[in-house]
């Protein structure tokens, strides 16, 4: 039983440049009306530090927008979650310009009262925005993935109500950050921890949902879409200090191997190449199908560009009879399924 879940990282730039309106509010309207259309949902990973920071610090107008369309999302269905890039948790804004804390790109190397008081903070803005003061959110996905090491960061998760993480891309590596997901489990496409979310334990308590990926050579991904994209997110940045600089060259290293995992990114792969994805997981799924497979897509409102694509991979999806929903569904039915 295959389960797909479009996850949405609700965000703008990491430099903390571009525009509520234009990289937030619209890109999501557009989404949401096409889920509307089909009678779907989606997850909204909303980066809750960075619009905490631009409401508090009253730098972008369109965060009013942002906050009544998480009112409405919520409302109707969508499942919204805490996508926290700590390095924005004690962020200034300076001589027009944000300044970020660098130093806490990685959640996982953070000690754990400030991991409970930036969760505390994100979930506060969460029930702000819900107009929910008891809203406990169900999933979770860390800021440009990172959560290792984990074990300290789990249980403050759990006190919060989280039950599934989605921060795993199989095979993924930044040496900037500090991140490994190269031994992530290659089988299972869910799995339950609860000190290291790359050691399924049986008894665990967290769920593990990876963002689905596939090894490519390294020279398929270069994509009429997927190259039209990073040239549009370069032309909106800004140019970085020098320690971004020396991030891009580490990614550069990052990237340096003839395989790459490949998200199921709706926003960067063309209609082609999600079919032809998704069709190797239909033959898959015929196997076994009596296993729930979650299969997790990514995309970011910054970069959501196409949505024509989107929709025609939606229509595909349901034409070939294959169920979209949301964690806080797919966990019911693995509830109900124990």
């Amino acid at each position: 039983m295959l389960r797909f879940i479009f996850t949405l990282d609700y965000e703008i730039l990491g430099n903390g440049t571009g525009s509520m309106e234009e990289l937030v509010f619209a890109p999501a309207e557009k989404m949401n009306d096409i889920f509307y259309r089909h009678n779907v949902r989606y997850v909204n990973f909303v980066e809750t530090a960075e619009m905490s920071k631009v409401s508090q610090f009253n730098t972008d107008s369109g965060i009013h927008a942002v906050e009544e369309q998480l009112f409405q999302m919520h409302r109707d269905g969508f499942e919204l979650a805490p996508h926290i890039h700590t390095q924005w948790c004690k962020a200034q804004y300076l001589n027009d310009r944000w300044q970020l804390n660098r130093s806490e790109f990685n959640i996982g190397k953070l000690p754990t009262e400030t991991v409970r008081e930036y969760l505390r903070d994100s979930v506060d803005y969460l029930r702000k925005v819900t107009r929910e003061p008891d809203f406990l959110p169900l999933s979770f996905r860390a800021g440009t993935w990172a959560m290792q090491p984990c074990s300290h960061v789990i249980p403050v998760l759990h006190e919060f109500g989280i039950r599934i993480d989605s921060s795993v891309f199989k095979g993924g590596r930044q040496r900037e950050i500090e991140l490994d997901y190269r031994k992530a489990p290659a089988a299972p496409f869910m799995w339950k921890f609860t000190e290291d979310l790359l050691r399924p334990e049986h008894n665990g308590i967290m769920i593990e949902m990876p963002i689905y990926t596939e090894k490519k050579a390294i020279w398929k991904l270069l994509k009429a879409k997927r190259i039209t994209t990073f040239k549009k997110m370069n032309e909106a940045k800004k140019e970085g200090d020098e320690k971004i600089k020396q991030g891009k060259i580490q990614g550069y290293l990052d990237k340096m191997r003839l395989f790459y995992p490949t998200k199921l990114d709706f926003c960067k792969m063309d209609l082609e190449e999600m079919q032809e994805m998704t069709g190797r997981l239909i033959k898959l799924d015929n196997k076994t199908p009596n296993t729930i497979k979650p299969i997790v897509l990514i995309g970011h409102s910054k970069n959501l560009f196409d949505h024509e694509t989107l929709e025609k991979y939606i229509k595909y999806l349901l034409h070939e009879k294959q169920i979209i929903c949301t964690f806080r569904e797919i966990y019911k039915e693995i509830e109900n399924k124990n």
